[in-house]
């Protein structure tokens, strides 16, 4: 069709073949926008006292050690629906007036320090009963949940909260201990940071046989696993009929600030400086990936 101003849709329908059922359309049909349910569930996770030396250095060694020191952020919902009323599912790119954009494995490497390396996270959701899940988990993780929190082959994330919260890893600790509370600590990540689903309270327990080698989680890109799971997230909170979302979100909010710093948040607290010891001809570097910024 000819191009009209006035009507801010798609140009041509052969691309963007989804508008119809796409969020935007309920705007541009004089609807309301509804702001999304953002669906995660790490409060817990970030209330977890004096993480060990030890455990600190798996979480460095497996890659997940950005994620933590980003830390828990305030999500912005008003931001969050506004950009997925812009995301295209066609395209997997947000429609912007100044052109495409998306988030790439680059920015999920930089931002988070995720590995975007290596092996593929992939597997099958395991049909285990209860029982046996419970067997895998006093093997792994060194306890075993009670059946009423599991749910099939999900397991609410209540269940390691209450199991950490007052844990502590000790520099005597056996180094079996020490493997089964990383285990746990990158479970809780998982679940309830990185691949959320929209049940805000449930994880699946499909990741913990990944984890059962710390040798050979390391080896996994598990910066590609996020971001996919976040396109999945986004192209299924796109549509009008949707009113929730999951998949690491904090991702998508700290994107923007650093493509868009003019609607950025100021820093909230100083970033640490060298000390006056440091030699100056050496740079200096942030303990933490660009997000933690």
């Amino acid at each position: 069709m000819a191009y009209d101003p006035r009507y801010p849709g798609p140009r041509d329908s052969s691309i963007l073949t989804l508008q119809e059922h796409h969020r935007s359309q309920t705007i541009l049909d004089g609807g309301e926008s509804r702001h999304l349910r953002l669906r995660r569930s790490d409060a817990d996770f970030w209330r977890t006292e004096d993480i060990s030396r030890r455990v600190l250095d798996y979480l460095r060694y497996l890659g997940f050690y950005g994620v933590y020191r980003i830390g828990r952020i305030q999500m912005d919902v008003g931001l969050i629906t506004a950009l997925l009323e812009r995301w295209r599912p066609e395209t997997h790119t947000f429609h912007l007036p100044f052109g495409e954009a998306t988030i790439t494995l680059q920015d999920v490497s930089i931002l988070t320090g995720l590995p975007v390396d290596g092996d593929p996270v992939t597997g099958v959701d395991p049909t285990l009963t209860i029982l046996e899940w419970q067997a895998l988990c006093l093997r792994l993780l060194g306890f075993e949940p009670d059946a009423h929190f599991f749910d099939h082959s999900r397991l609410r994330i209540e269940c390691l909260d209450d199991r950490y919260r007052h844990f502590h890893i000790t520099d005597d600790a056996p180094e079996e201990m020490v493997q089964q509370y990383v285990r746990g600590q990158v479970l809780r990540l998982l679940g309830g940071v990185l691949l959320p689903d929209t049940s805000s309270n449930k994880m699946k327990l499909m990741f913990l046989p990944l984890l059962e080698d710390l040798d050979f989680a390391r080896r996994l890109s598990w910066g590609s696993a996020v971001l996919a799971c976040l396109y999945r997230a986004m192209c299924r909170g796109s549509y009008a009929d949707q009113s929730e979302i999951g998949g690491y979100l904090i991702l998508l909010q700290i994107w923007v600030w650093e493509r868009m710093p003019t609607i950025s948040p100021l820093r909230r607290q100083l970033l640490e400086m060298p000390s006056e010891q440091h030699d100056p001809n050496v740079p200096f570097r942030l303990d933490g990936p660009l997000g933690y910024r």
